[in-house]
């Protein structure tokens, strides 16, 4: 595993690297592919971005037919004979709308005549760049298998919930195709999630900005930078000679980057490129999605302050909420929830199936690091022991069998729970509590829970437990969700899980819009007892 230190020129002439000074920031670029516990402890616990060598992709399908064998380029006739009538999203990179590009409809066939005449053209700077963007692909295109999600990404909460909606035909999986020189502005992803990105074919320019610098690239009135490449004005960005930190590297073809949580960035097309893309979150970095959420709705609440009299007012303010960031709190009420259920269903299954006393005996490894939930710090001296014992990984991603028991590290330590409950646990993935439970100490004080909250609880693992996966129920794909689970990864989930349910009920706002369908108090019971039976 190699680290790079990354100095690259800007593509264009600009005035950033004098107001944004470049420090000695290293960019790892992992070439001998890491172990999931490597990546676990080393990138996504410290939230750190790194680069994946070309080996990950290449035996993925979308690599053999997407590009040409000559040259590297894409293949855009595949996509014209192949996918050709479908509807696609297009951003015009010459417009700025919301600090973000305008966005029209064309079908692929129509985006590949444009894409072949504006290159044999030379790329005029008169004419429109336009930079197909966030098609969602694997929706569109079900029975094309492109490619293998790498194992490292697997324990994908956001997709989870949404492949299993009814009403809404939604993922957060997209395929990227621009000309050189189309780009995406400044800006960190959706609900703070994280991202992969794979480069299929053609290099990107990446420019990086650790969390918290955003800040310095902020206008007076509040409004984020919408290019970074472009010559700053010191009277609209005052602080922007304040930045410190700041990371540039050159993606090449093959390599897929890891983008962490709120680490704002904006990309380049260097050359013709493709790429797959997907925002992700788990419980590594849920947390700072719900304070991301929080911090959205105190601004929504300033912003309408003035109609505070009126009927329902915070009803209201998450009706603007879920417009302008897509998601309400009850909603991510309903994204725990469904975690959670997935989690506790498999923990049952495990336990109905398995030896648990002799499969704790055997593969149980208590912690001595502590890590909260609650702590967005990125400093991790506590996040790893010399302790930490996990199954190497097998990275295979063109084989659909791969095994993927690769173990997340729970560091918490643990007390004895003083809540144990009996239930008939049900595997229904309904949004509501509809489990009868009791809990044997007659007791749902939140106080008590919180006492007992995930940073008191044992850390250990138990392998294995895709090999005796329940199939799917309530339209989970089994083989995409259930096999990346295993006791102890539900496990860390559950604790991390808690910890949200924990502080949501504690949130103001939230008592305001609270209603029966939304009982944190049943849930969290469930939780805890889940957790106890495997610890």
């Amino acid at each position: 595993m190699a680290s790079l230190s990354i100095e690259i020129p800007s593509i264009t002439s600009s005035q950033v690297d004098e107001v944004c000074p470049r420090t000695n920031l290293e960019f790892p670029r992992l070439e001998v592919m890491p172990s999931y516990e490597e990546f676990f402890t080393n990138y996504l616990l410290p939230n750190r971005p790194c680069i994946f060598g070309s080996a990950v992709t290449a035996k993925w399908q979308s690599r053999q037919d997407w590009l040409k064998p000559v040259d590297g380029s894409p293949h855009l006739e595949f996509f014209k004979e192949n996918f050709g009538d479908i509807t696609v999203p297009v951003a015009d990179c010459g417009k700025e709308e919301f600090s973000s590009h305008p966005k029209e409809d064309m079908t692929l066939s129509e985006y590949v005549d444009y894409l072949v005449q504006y290159k044999q053209d030379g790329y005029p700077q008169h004419e429109r760049c336009l930079y197909l963007k966030d098609w969602h692909f694997i929706r569109d295109c079900p029975d094309y298998h492109a490619y293998t999600t790498p194992v490292y990404f697997s324990s994908d909460w956001l997709n989870e919930f949404w492949d299993i909606r009814e009403r809404i035909h939604d993922d957060y999986r997209f395929v990227y195709i621009g000309p050189k020189g189309s780009w995406t502005p400044f800006h960190a992803d959706v609900f703070r999630s994280y991202s992969w990105s794979a480069n299929i074919c053609g290099r990107k320019k990446w420019i990086f900005f650790p969390p918290g610098e955003e800040e310095n690239l902020k206008d007076k009135f509040g409004n984020l930078m919408y290019d970074v490449n472009a010559n700053i004005d010191p009277s609209r960005y005052p602080k922007a000679n304040q930045v410190r930190q700041k990371l540039e590297v050159v993606q090449e073809s093959g390599e897929i980057i890891f983008v962490p949580s709120g680490w704002h960035h904006q990309v380049i097309n260097l050359e013709d490129t493709i790429s797959i893309n997907h925002n992700w979150l788990n419980g590594c970095s849920v947390m700072r999605c719900w304070q991301f959420i929080k911090s959205s709705l105190v601004d929504v609440e300033r912003e309408i302050d003035d109609c505070k009299d009126m009927e329902n007012w915070h009803q209201q303010c998450q009706i603007i909420l879920k417009a302008s960031g897509g998601v309400d709190y009850t909603e991510f009420y309903k994204f725990m929830s469904t975690i959670a259920r997935h989690r506790i269903t498999a923990i049952e299954y495990y336990i109905e199936n398995t030896d648990t006393k002799q499969a704790v005996t055997d593969h149980t490894v208590l912690r001595n690091g502590d890590i909260s939930a609650n702590n967005d710090s990125t400093d991790t001296k506590q996040a790893v022991t010399d302790h930490t014992v996990l199954s190497n990984s097998d990275i295979s991603d063109n084989s659909d069998t791969t095994v993927t028991n690769k173990k997340q590290t729970d560091t918490d330590l643990s007390s004895k729970r003083d809540i144990s409950a009996n239930n008939n646990r049900s595997t229904d993935t309904d949004f509501s509590s509809n489990s009868d439970i009791s809990a044997n100490n007659g007791s749902t004080d939140l106080k008590s829970l919180e006492k007992n909250s995930s940073k008191n609880d044992h850390g250990f693992q138990i392998l294995d437990l895709c090999k005796t996966r329940k199939q799917c129920e309530n339209k989970v794909d089994d083989k995409r969700h259930w096999r990346y689970l295993n006791v102890h990864h539900g496990v860390f989930d559950l604790r991390r899980v808690k910890d949200i349910l924990i502080d949501m009920s504690q949130d103001f706002n939230f008592q305001q819009i609270c209603n029966k369908e939304l009982n944190i108090e049943e849930l969290l019971i469930e939780i805890n007892c889940s957790i106890d039976k495997v610890t």
